[in-house]
């Protein structure tokens, strides 16, 4: 009788295969990370952008921001997006006099991505 003798291991291709299933594996697994921190970065720069618009709206209120009839680009400090724009329109009504539709708005840029935030409210005040 021919008996067979077999080794115990793993040959090249099962270790060449092994390796590349762990290559495809950190690859996608790097990918997702990467899309993740963009994402993150993506929410951070809205929530900034509605705080600041916020900021804006109450400083309208309290009579700190001039409140000029039209449409003004107001300076932004502090900004967690590539690039923050911030306006503020006034629009007086007629009815009361001293009541004035007040939208601010915020463009700002995120990696490839354009987004705006705006907020329309009414304020009292003289324009």
């Amino acid at each position: 009788m021919c008996r067979r003798v077999t080794r115990g291991g793993a040959s090249l291709i099962e270790a060449l295969v092994a390796l590349a299933l762990v290559t495809v594996t950190m690859t996608v697994g790097m990918a997702l990370l990467a899309q993740e921190s963009a994402a993150t970065r993506r929410v951070k720069a809205h929530q900034e952008a509605m705080a600041i618009v916020e900021t804006t709206i109450e400083s309208a209120r309290a009579g700190v921001t001039p409140m000029a009839s039209g449409r003004v680009e107001l300076p932004v400090t502090w900004t967690e997006a590539d690039a923050m724009t911030l306006w503020l329109e006034v629009t007086p009504r007629d009815q009361p006099p001293e009541l004035s539709e007040v939208v601010v708005e915020a463009r700002y840029v995120v990696g490839p991505f354009t987004l705006r935030r705006s907020v329309r409210t009414m304020v009292w005040g003289a324009p």
